[in-house]
C-alpha cells in the first residue's frame, strides 16, 4: 500500500495533464498560429488586388 499512494498519484496527474494538453492548449495554440498565419497573409498581400479568378474568366 505504501507504494500504490505515489503511484497512483502519478498516473491520475499525468492523465490530467494530458487530458489539458489534448483538450485545451493544442486548440488554442492552433487557433493562435491560424490567427497569426491569416494577419501575415493579410500583410504581404498586395493592396488592390483579391483573392479568386479575374473577372474576365
Amino acid at each position: 500500500a505504501s507504494l500504490q499512494k505515489p503511484l497512483a498519484i502519478t498516473v491520475i496527474g499525468g492523465l490530467l495533464v494530458s487530458a489539458v494538453l489534448t483538450l485545451i492548449v493544442i486548440p488554442l495554440v492552433y487557433t493562435w498560429l491560424e490567427d497569426i498565419n491569416d494577419m501575415a497573409a493579410g500583410f504581404f498581400q498586395k493592396k488592390g488586388r483579391t483573392k479568386g479568378m479575374s473577372s474576365n474568366a
